[in-house]
């Protein structure tokens, strides 16, 4: 008897086969590799700090640290007629900036030799999701409206920006990662000024690049569009000047907002004396505004959004704007708006501007903010009330004093009352 049990327990501590079935050992799962975030980004000249026209300048933000990647030798010989390597030639680099630099032919890929906003974005992402790692698309061309940087767009940047991000899957997962996308990012309106079809050219964009990317990533769910309003000195010149641009970006991620987030106006940048191209803060700072919308992205919570109107109404010549948070009034940027053609009128608006119904200037007479509602005081009653939304010249940048608490600028906006 004690042979056999002895001899029982000496079968049941073998680890033959025969055991293993009868007595399955659990093994760990092997971890999963960490994930590498892609950060696609496409446009117009904002989206590459390019200045048409401009010299190269120095960059303020040059890298992110080792866990922040770009891909190198993407540009041939050729000057400004620069074409791409072929992709087999393609390396994982860190990223740096500036990210491509000469030659420069403004397409891709020899389409950025300045400040970008990139760097600046990774090394702030750095900061509110500590330990993220990401992988920078940069495909972005000056001068051109939707119709070049779709889908079969004229330029490169669409299939650019494909081609780099099936290069990055493989590198990254030959190097042990796994490659997913976080967003597309959208720097772009200024050509398509006046487009009454510019909101579905943006969904479809997102749609486009949404089935694209997965196909390479295999990841589910969600890529949105991350998106900016055209430059605050846009269009020039000329006084009285807007554009339905930024109207059109509000109101498409208001009803699509998990598939385009509006991380912001350009109203707090820093831009070129006299010009509506961005300087190297400015692009440093349209970085820090994009990190601000992806960090929720990659590290989950409450998704971003700006600083908004959920409603406008008039009672008599008072206005009531209810924003979607809390705000008040900084006066840091403030300086040349409406100081020529309009100051009689909106000198007071502190970013507000009223008009009639034939599109002439009410005069604004006191603004005032208690939590999240605005009260605007005008001469007259008016029909459209906007913030920051008309040109006043050449060189003259529009600008707002309302803010919220953490620092987000109110968008430029209309609204009928």
């Amino acid at each position: 008897m004690k042979r056999a049990l002895a001899a029982l327990l000496l079968a049941c501590s073998s680890p033959s086969e025969d055991n293993m079935l009868l007595f399955p050992v659990a093994r760990a799962a092997p971890p999963a590799p960490p994930i590498v975030w892609g950060i696609v980004a496409t446009g117009q000249s904002l989206s590459v700090g390019a200045r048409a026209g401009g010299a190269p300048y120095a960059t303020l933000v040059a890298g992110a640290g080792a866990d922040h990647y770009m891909l190198g030798n993407l540009v041939g010989s050729g000057g400004i007629s620069s074409t791409a390597n072929p992709a087999s030639s393609w390396t994982l680099q860190t990223l740096s900036e500036p990210l491509r630099g000469s030659p420069y032919s403004t397409g891709w890929p020899s389409n950025v030799m300045n400040q970008s906003l990139h760097a600046p974005l990774a090394s702030r992402l750095s900061s509110l999701v500590p330990g993220v790692k990401t992988a920078h698309t940069v495909v972005g061309q000056d001068g051109q409206g939707i119709a070049g940087i779709k889908k079969g767009g004229s330029v490169a940047s669409y299939a650019g920006s494909i081609a780099e991000a099936t290069k990055l899957r493989a590198l990254l997962s030959a190097a042990g990662y796994d490659y997913r996308v976080a967003a597309v990012l959208l720097t772009h309106g200024e050509q398509d000024l006046g487009s009454a079809s510019y909101g579905a050219d943006v969904l479809q964009l997102q749609a486009d690049y949404e089935t694209d990317l997965k196909a390479i990533t295999g990841q589910t769910g969600t890529i949105p569009i991350i998106a900016t309003q055209p430059s605050a000195g846009y269009p020039q010149p000329g006084v009285g000047n807007t554009s339905n641009i930024n109207d059109v970006l509000l109101s498409t991620s208001l009803s699509y907002p998990s598939r385009i987030i509006l991380a912001g106006s350009k109203i707090g940048l820093s831009y070129f004396s006299g010009d509506y191209h961005l300087d190297a803060a400015g692009s440093r700072d349209l970085g820090y505004l994009y990190a601000d919308a992806v960090a929720p992205i990659i590290a989950g919570g409450t998704a971003f959004s700006p600083l908004y109107p959920i409603s406008a109404t008039r009672a008599g010549s008072v206005v009531t704007v209810t924003l979607n948070r809390a705000a008040s009034f900084d006066t840091s940027l403030w300086g040349t708006t409406h100081a020529s053609t309009y100051s009689s009128a909106w000198a007071n608006g502190k970013g507000f501007e009223a008009v009639d119904g034939g599109g002439s200037p009410i005069a604004i007479s006191s603004v005032s903010i208690v939590g999240a509602v605005v009260t605007i005081t005008c001469a007259s009653a008016p029909t459209t009330i906007s913030n920051a939304l008309y040109g006043d010249g050449t060189g003259t940048i529009r600008r707002t004093q309302v803010r919220d608490a953490s620092g987000n600028w109110l968008v430029q906006f209309s609204r009928a009352v």
